[in-house]
């Protein structure tokens, strides 16, 4: 019924499921950049081909300066490079993600050709496949392994059917350019299945078309292959350190999969699949790819990045098995569960078509406000400011945007960490990072010792406090996004930029201070593109206005441009005694943290808005600790208690125990925290 037997309409129904995936993921791959490592590639590619700086040296940070990259993929980088260069780079990222497409869609339509699957297989594969493409569809060289993964399979099928010099050659020449691309470990695996294959096949079903002599020659030639790139250093030893020294524990990327998608259908789907091929593999007696579904199933359950390799080798298995079998070949199963598993089969097959189709339309959705996605992943507006408006330096950063700014800024400016983490920063500095913002003595040491210049993080409550606590750089500028710390002074936004950071700092005696960096912003931040334009036109409008309850309650609230000045008009609203039009512009906040949540109840309660308050700090408790599952700062906690303190002495309370209050105020007895530093903002305004 679904072996057509006509060439042409195979090659027709199959072409088009593979069109149909292929628009999807060409549209999914119009999606905006966000992987850490995409930007750092690009600059070495761009230094390697222009200034002939060795990719094999670190030129980007002053904390590992002058120190040996290992592993170092320069095709990559080069290719990425060129794409960029002649494309510009957002059409650049693109292409190259295109071309991986291209490729991988081609090598997996020859691959079901060569296991001679029918549409209908196909049908059946190709988008579970595609699903797992797009979650791993990013700026990084590991994107072109998947089609050598392909190629690899392709190559297993034919020297398992025809163990000889030409098959073997050819896994030779892959694995060769393999080694020097990027890591070929599951390329090695791959091949130990081939090998693992013949040898138990040969011990135990007397396989007589080849000698363990062409078995152990062969095998130690391809082993051999694992020497031959840049430094000699075989990749089984880099593969092992990265194992032992505990990275996952530390990147998301190595951290557990189940953790992470246990409740994705999908994935739970191809799980059991994958135990499927596993089982089946054993008792078609296939005991290489037996020992490869094993493998790859269980460090995809617990790495993460191993999910899109995994289900690319263990469905192309699974779709050669069943290519090889038809519904009517099993002749002891009733009719009726033959249908109900093909009306199964058929149903998850349509649905993961619909997922795939529903992600590529999110990712039209994200094209389309491509620029604020951009500036909330990447600090784009601190990087420009600092091109533009300062010098050079030292920058202390976190590893999430020292790609980009490698990027934007060298060779003027040095990052202090970015995501080479395996391949140039050994574990104790990742780990070292990981906790540096939440261990003062460590980051006032950092600062001073390193001579940093700039400290450029996060925009939030606690790095703010953190930076400004180790003392020797000052806030100097900041968007809705990032804050940049700075030792230069002399072009510098420190009270727009607390404005922007921390609203509640507002003090009518900075008015003079203020009225000085207007005018300079008005002077130099000429692009619209700065977040502080958007605090510096809706400063001049309000300091013009004596009367504030009457500007606010006449106010149009659609004039505010953004988060940033939301924040800070529902500040002076309520400050100004217009609490109405407050509580309208908390509503208008398109992302509120939770000081903004803590923070509106506190004023809820001080106006004696008692119910609404308790209400308010409620939801939040209970998303907190119940729903997201996390840790609020202390900070946050002494806000919440303050706003209790007022429900408990002014109302009675409905939604919380009476105890509660007490529980909190221990947990900030514990660690000695200052209770009156929460809502005076002395030690951030200051």
């Amino acid at each position: 019924m679904f072996h057509l037997g006509n060439e042409s309409r195979y090659f027709l129904y199959s072409s088009i499921v593979f069109l149909i995936c292929y628009f999807l993921l060409a549209v999914i791959a119009m999606r905006p950049v966000f992987a850490l490592d995409g930007y750092w590639h690009l600059q070495m590619g761009k230094d390697f081909i222009e200034n002939g700086l060795s990719p094999w040296v670190d030129h980007y940070s002053f904390s590992y300066f002058g120190k040996e990259i290992s592993t170092v993929p320069v095709v990559f980088q080069v290719l990425l490079f060129q794409f960029v260069s002649l494309f510009g780079e957002s059409n650049g990222f693109y292409l190259i993600r295109l071309l991986y497409i291209t490729l991988l869609m081609i090598s997996l339509f020859v691959y079901f050709r060569q296991i001679k699957a029918s549409s209908f297989i196909v049908f059946l594969f190709l988008p579970l496949i595609s699903y797992f493409i797009h979650i791993r569809l990013m700026i990084r060289p590991e994107i072109f392994s998947y089609v050598l993964m392909v190629i690899c399979l392709m190559l297993y099928l034919k020297a398992q059917k025809k163990f000889e010099t030409k098959e073997l050659l050819q896994i030779c020449l892959l694995l060769l350019f393999w080694v020097n691309y990027h890591s070929p470990i599951i390329g090695y695996i791959i091949v130990f299945g081939l090998f693992l294959d013949k040898a138990i096949n040969k011990i135990y079903f007397d396989d007589d078309s080849f000698s363990w002599r062409q078995w152990f020659l062969w095998g130690t030639v391809i082993f051999l292959i694992g020497f031959v790139r840049p430094g000699g250093l075989h990749f089984v030893i880099t593969v092992f350190n990265v194992m032992s020294d505990d990275f996952g524990k530390y990147t998301r990327e190595y951290a557990d999969s189940y953790a992470m998608y246990s409740r994705n259908i999908v994935v739970n789907i191809t799980w059991m699949l994958s135990a499927y091929v596993v089982v089946w593999s054993i008792l078609k007696k296939q005991f290489g790819f037996a020992f490869i579904a094993i493998i790859f199933t269980y460090f995809s359950l617990s790495v993460m990045r191993m999910i899109t390799a995994t289900t690319l080798i263990n469905l192309c298995v699974l779709a050669l098995y069943f290519s090889h079998t038809t519904f009517s070949s099993h002749k002891n199963i009733r009719p009726s569960i033959k249908n109900a598993l093909l009306f199964v089969s058929v149903s998850v097959s349509l649905f993961v078509y619909y997922a795939v189709a529903k992600e590529s339309l999110a990712s039209v959705e994200k094209n389309s406000n491509q620029r604020a996605l951009l500036e909330k992943s990447y600090p784009v507006q601190a990087t420009k400011y600092l091109k533009r408006y300062h010098e050079g330096g030292n920058i202390l950063n976190s590893m999430g945007n020292g790609g980009y700014l490698i990027n934007k800024l060298s060779p003027e400016y040095k990052v202090y960490f970015d995501g080479r983490t395996n391949i140039l920063y050994p574990i104790d500095f990742l780990i070292h990072n990981v906790e540096l913002m939440s261990a003062p003595e460590s980051l006032k040491n950092t600062i001073s010792q390193e001579n940093v210049s700039y400290a450029l993080f996060e925009n939030s409550i606690d790095n703010y406090i953190a930076l400004k606590n180790a003392g020797h750089l000052e806030l100097n500028f900041a968007d809705e996004n990032y804050l940049l710390f700075a030792e230069n002074k002399q072009i510098s936004f420190p009270l727009l930029s607390k404005l922007l950071v921390f609203p509640s700092c507002w003090n009518e005696d900075w008015l003079a201070g203020i009225e000085k960096e207007v005018l300079l912003a008005e002077k130099i931040l000429t692009d619209s593109g700065y977040s502080l334009n958007d605090i510096v036109v809706f400063l001049k409008d309000y300091m013009l206005i004596e009367d504030k309850q009457k500007y606010f309650d006449s106010k149009n609230l659609e004039t505010l441009r953004s988060d940033g000045v939301r924040r800070l008009a529902y500040i002076l609203a309520w400050e100004a005694g217009s609490t109405d039009v407050a509580s309208k512009i908390f509503s208008t906040i398109k992302e509120k943290s939770e000081h903004d949540v803590v923070l509106h109840t506190y004023y809820l309660a001080r106006d004696k808005q008692y119910r609404v308050a308790e209400d308010t700090l409620h939801h939040f408790y209970v998303v907190t600790k119940h729903v997201l599952k996390k840790n609020v700062s202390f900070q946050i906690i002494d806000m919440m208690t303050r706003t209790l303190n007022i429900l408990e002495s002014e109302s009675e309370l409905r939604r919380f125990e009476y105890s509660y209050r007490a529980e909190l105020e221990e947990k900030l007895n514990k660690v000695g925290y200052t209770k009156s530093e929460a809502l005076s903002f002395d030690h951030i305004c200051k």
